[in-house]
């Protein structure tokens, strides 16, 4: 009974993990565009800022492209689905098998977002109504919301191993 506690206890902190990750820039830039200096902020959702030293230069706008925003929304599943069966796991009902199946699937959706954003955004990025020709992962680094969906999807999948542990 204690393993089912610990690892559904376990796997709801992934799960809320995951969901912060989604409040968290997942992709971010810096660097001088027109003698500016330019950070961007790219959410999973399709949310982005873009920050310029003066204030005429800053932007934010919500644009999404398809793919990504539901791989963001999967995610956003994922989460509160996890939770939820975390909980159940954690009143001593079985599930490690199906938080292992949320782990990887929460992973397997980050990587295709990562694809995604690729996919949609080579070639044409919009910023301060200047079209930037790029590849989308050239410029852009990982954020905090990539490194935290990732250290969340582990958590769980460690949560469930205590959990189908006997």
């Amino acid at each position: 009974m204690g393993r089912e506690i610990t690892g559904g206890i376990t796997a709801m902190i992934g799960g809320f993990f995951i969901l912060i990750s989604t409040f968290l820039p997942a992709a971010y830039v810096r660097w001088e565009f027109f003698g500016t200096d330019v950070d961007v902020y790219y959410w999973i959702w399709g949310f982005y800022i873009a920050e310029g030293t003066d204030i005429e230069k800053s932007s934010f706008k919500f644009a999404p492209e398809f793919y990504g925003f539901m791989c963001g929304i999967e995610i956003i599943i994922i989460s509160i689905i996890t939770i939820i069966k975390g909980n159940s796991a954690r009143k001593g009902k079985s599930g490690g098998t199906f938080l292992l199946l949320m782990g990887i699937l929460a992973i397997i959706s980050m990587i295709a977002w990562v694809f995604a954003v690729e996919l949609a955004y080579t070639g044409r990025i919009k910023l301060f109504d200047t079209v930037l020709i790029m590849n989308f992962w050239d410029f852009f680094d990982f954020g905090i919301g990539f490194y935290t969906l990732f250290i969340g999807a582990n958590i769980i999948i460690i949560g469930s191993i205590i959990t189908m542990k006997r």
